[in-house]
């Protein structure tokens, strides 16, 4: 990571849905070190079980996503040990909540009886949405997409999704959906903080 000058979301580049697929399931699988739970295991649990495991996970995100937000302001890219700790966390964290979701996604979609498809395009066209935004010429009304940004933006819709799964039965894909698709962003965001602190 380049500590001469300060980094923002713009180290991700912009993508289409499909090339996200892969991304996609690299994460679900991925979040198995946090969860280290089987799918099996996973798919035994009622969604509102799951999202709560979600939103447990939640307040180590936003902490991790403050820390990286605040050092890629600062161009505070120094190898230092605890900077790594933070930045590999932040993409076990994400990713773990990204597979709690997604499990609660398909455990609802099997009880309720919808297809997961459209679903699962939503989630890679939220995240190319928002990789697109991140690019797009700044607008004096618009506020910049940042990590901890996104963090409260999932936030709000997993909670929406609990809330939905007893009233609104077909809002909780579309907000599962917008919450992973944000979420995928931070994970690639991680990632790619990795690679350069490291690499």
């Amino acid at each position: 990571m380049n500590h001469d000058a300060p980094l923002t979301m713009t180290i991700l580049p912009p993508m289409p849905a499909l090339e996200l697929t892969s991304i996609h399931r690299c994460a679900v699988s991925y979040g198995a070190n946090d969860t280290m739970a089987l799918a099996e295991i996973e798919a035994q649990a009622s969604p509102i079980e799951l999202l709560s495991l979600a939103v447990e996970r939640l307040p180590d995100v936003s902490f991790y996503a403050y820390v990286v937000q605040s050092s890629m302001a600062l161009g505070d890219g120094r190898r230092d040990k605890l900077l790594g700790q933070i930045i590999a966390q932040m993409m076990v964290q994400a990713a773990g909540t990204i597979r709690l979701c997604q499990r609660a996604l398909e455990v609802h979609g099997r009880n309720v009886g919808y297809e997961l498809g459209e679903w699962s395009r939503k989630i890679l066209e939220t995240t190319s949405a928002l990789l697109h935004m991140i690019h797009r010429p700044a607008v004096a009304a618009d506020a910049p997409l940042t990590p901890i940004g996104e963090v409260r933006m999932a936030a709000r819709e997993i909670s929406r999704a609990i809330a939905a799964c007893e009233s609104d039965r077909m809002a909780v894909p579309e907000h599962l959906s917008e919450a992973i698709g944000r979420l995928l962003v931070l994970f690639m965001l991680a990632s790619e903080l990795n690679e350069r602190h490291y690499g």
